[in-house]
C-alpha cells in the first residue's frame, strides 16, 4: 500500500492494495489454473495488466 500511496498519491492505495491481493491470491490463482483451466501465461499476462494499469 505504500509503494502506491508514494508512487501514485491520488489513488486510493488500500483499496487497491486489497484488489491486487486479492487477484493475485493463491486461491484464486490456483482456480483459474485448475478448474478453468486458464494457461500460466494468461493468468500472468493480466496480473501484469492489473500492474501497468496503475502506471507505477
Amino acid at each position: 500500500m505504500m509503494l502506491i500511496s508514494e508512487v501514485r498519491p491520488e489513488l486510493d492505495a488500500a483499496y487497491l492494495a486489497d484488489a491486487l491481493l486479492a487477484a493475485t491470491g493463491a486461491e484464486l490463482v490456483v482456480h483459474q489454473l485448475r478448474d478453468l483451466g486458464i494457461s500460466r501465461d494468461r493468468v500472468l499476462a493480466g496480473i501484469d495488466a492489473l500492474v501497468t494499469g496503475l502506471d507505477l
